[in-house]
């Protein structure tokens, strides 16, 4: 019975896919939009368009990157004259569900209530929030789903009565990277899972382990949502038998996270 201590694994972090948008032009049937940072687009790429106005929301297929913070795609209207978006919107690359309108806003002991027809979402996902309003913006998991058109988050700050608002949410898609998969006819014991952030900037981390790579369930996370402080690094000790064809895999908010797995393959 072979046995070799090595490391099994490693990774870079991932970050999700989405983007603030801030100003907005159309000219000879080509819209242009700005994004906050580099958007990291390509030709041909599809992307969701919300919370700028009903001329350029929607899903469209990216025709052109002229600057790493803008992009153009084919809309057929009259010309609009450059201009800032105002609150400003969302554009999501290859999210399921990305980019739709917010109408209103409540925020009461901490948990807003956001109003958005047929939001789709779940307890758990993770959106980011752009209202034009730096007390709700942000990053975020849903807390709450009262109705199919409104969702809460946890939000703290004063209080606000419920009011009308412009603006969109972009639900973040959670690309699990695999780490490590444990080859055929094989078990492995794997002993340690570091998690080092290279960054001045705290982060967070998940990590699961799918029995024969099966899709992601809740019951398969060993770590949800867990932080690593900045420059910073740490170690999970874990010690547990994968069999063959199990997966373990590993998501981050941020490409500064680096991932490592430790332990023996037992063939």
């Amino acid at each position: 019975m072979a046995k070799t201590y090595k490391v099994l694994g490693q990774v870079a972090g991932t970050s999700d896919t989405y983007n603030t948008i801030s100003n907005k032009a159309l000219t000879s049937n080509v819209a242009t939009l700005t994004t906050g940072s580099a958007h990291g687009y390509a030709i041909g790429d599809v992307v969701t368009v919300g919370g700028v106005d009903t001329v350029f929301d929607g899903t469209y297929v990216v025709a052109s990157v002229p600057t790493t913070t803008t992009f153009t795609y084919a809309r057929t209207n009259a010309n609009i004259t450059s201009a800032a978006v105002s609150p400003v919107g969302i554009a999501s690359r290859n999210i399921a569900l990305s980019g739709v309108a917010i109408s209103n806003k409540y925020k009461k002991n901490n948990v807003a209530t956001l109003t958005a027809t047929s939001h789709g979402l779940e307890v758990g996902d993770t959106v980011y929030v752009a209202i034009g309003d730096t007390t709700i913006n942000g990053q975020y998991l849903v807390t709450g789903v009262p109705s199919a058109n409104t969702f809460t988050v946890t939000a703290p700050g004063a209080d606000i009565a419920s009011v009308a608002c412009g603006g969109a949410f972009g639900k973040l898609g959670i690309a699990l990277t695999t780490l490590y998969t444990v080859p055929a006819s094989t078990s492995t014991v794997v002993s340690t899972i570091s998690i080092t952030n290279s960054n001045s900037v705290s982060a967070t981390y998940r990590i699961a382990i799918r029995p024969a790579g099966a899709s992601i369930v809740n019951q398969h996370y060993l770590s949800f949502n867990a932080t690593v402080p900045g420059n910073d690094s740490i170690a999970l000790t874990i010690g547990v038998t994968l069999a063959a064809t199990d997966v373990v895999s590993v998501y981050s908010n941020s490409t500064y996270l680096s991932f490592g797995i430790f332990g023996s393959e037992i063939s």
